[in-house]
């Protein structure tokens, strides 16, 4: 419980810290037609996040347990972080962000089992394949939403 406080108060620190303008890491969105905003906006609330989630994760593998068979998550959790951080700071070629998603979804699904989300009686080649297709989508659908 501690280290979820601790969590949640590292990101909404950081968060405050890197939307102020006169900070060094302060990277202001300018809004365009697909924006959900219309002023300036800071981009790294995200990246305040990522770095409260390794700090913590951090903490958790020396207090706690050894976070080594997550790391494909981390993994993968890390390609969208950087490539959406890149993005928000200059367009990425759609097929350059593409390809990470991809590149992302197979190091999600690399060790994970999917017979908690299917019935046994789905071929494990369309278990993958379905859930391949649908974190890619879901990322890419996220991507559109945010702009």
């Amino acid at each position: 419980m501690i280290l979820i406080c601790l969590a949640f108060l590292l990101s909404v620190g950081l968060t405050l810290y890197f939307s102020r303008t006169k900070t060094l890491l302060c990277i202001l969105d300018k809004p365009n037609e697909r924006s959900l905003h219309d002023k300036p906006t800071p981009v790294t609330g995200g990246l305040a996040i990522l770095l409260s989630i390794i700090i913590t994760l951090f903490l958790v593998d020396l207090l706690y347990f050894s976070i080594q068979d997550y790391l494909w998550l981390f993994a993968s959790c890390l390609l969208i972080a950087i490539i959406s951080f890149l993005d928000d700071c200059r367009q990425i070629f759609i097929p350059y962000r593409l390809l990470i998603h991809c590149i992302a979804a197979v190091l999600l699904l690399w060790n994970y089992d999917l017979t908690i989300l299917f019935d046994s009686e789905i071929p494990k080649s369309f278990q993958i394949i379905f859930s391949f297709l649908f974190i890619v989508w879901m990322t890419n659908l996220y991507n559109f939403m945010e702009g």
